[in-house]
């Protein structure tokens, strides 16, 4: 073979390796499946990706990310398949709020397609061995945790990059279930001078009725949400100050 067969025989080879790829990448990307809110494909053999958000998920200001589609545990928010192969951004022009319940991996820019999300809340306990929190096209005060996990990531080293407090606040407000638990806090979430617009999942506990949220752990007095008002916060010099609302679980 001559030196010119060869090298059109290369380049043929590369052409099909590349279009093979380019099939095989472009048949990942279409989710397989829709539930809910959200469409998703398999991550593994045992485990799921949420690719992005169904016309009824589009429309939706406030989305819970569920720890179960069809079965599977939600692993990802999108997948890195190597350099050119990402796929799973969200696409939403109503979307402000999105909350995390669990430990999720999430593809870098998944919500850049997102143009008024501004607060990404991170909920919960967990093992904060690692979390991706690339949330590059969020705006800088836009991520927040349960004071536990703020507690637990404040001034840490993540990706070689320090993480500065403006980063990553905690969320102001905070649900505690009020009985004794290895996970007392049970949602957080974050308001300024606003009526609190989204109530947490109703949580359950085993021999008892949920009886409403309350201002103290005695459950004296009753949250209400239609008139009670998370107190405003305050801004000097870039500090901001703010009120801890602390709500708790009344059991029956």
């Amino acid at each position: 073979m001559n030196k010119k067969k060869f090298i059109l025989l290369f380049l043929a080879i590369c052409i099909l390796v590349t279009n093979l790829l380019l099939f095989s990448g472009c048949k990942y990307i279409k989710p397989q499946f829709e539930e809910g809110f959200f469409t998703y494909n398999m991550y593994d053999k045992n485990s799921v990706s949420i690719f992005g958000l169904t016309e009824s998920g589009k429309q939706q200001e406030t989305i819970v990310v569920p720890k179960t589609l069809g079965g599977y545990p939600v692993k990802s928010l999108g997948e890195n398949k190597g350099p050119g192969f990402v796929y799973g951004y969200w696409e939403s022009e109503n979307l402000k709020k999105v909350y995390i319940t669990h430990e999720i991996e999430m593809m870098k820019g998944v919500f850049s397609h997102c143009g008024n999300l501004n607060k990404v809340i991170f909920i919960g306990y967990y093992e904060f061995n690692e979390i991706n929190i690339n949330i590059s096209d969020l705006r800088q005060n836009g991520r927040y945790f349960a004071r536990n996990l703020y507690e637990s990531r404040k001034n840490a080293i993540y990706d070689g990059t320090y993480i500065e407090d403006a980063y990553y606040r905690p969320a102001d407000v905070t649900y505690y279930l009020n009985y004794e638990t290895p996970e007392p806090i049970y949602w957080a979430d974050d308001y300024d001078n606003e009526l609190i617009s989204f109530e947490p999942p109703t949580p359950t506990r085993e021999g008892y009725t949920f009886g409403g949220w309350y201002k103290e752990a005695e459950c004296i007095n009753q949250w209400n949400f239609e008139t009670d008002k998370v107190a405003p916060k305050q801004y000097d010099d870039y500090v901001c100050t703010y009120q801890i609302i602390q709500l708790f679980a009344k059991w029956i």
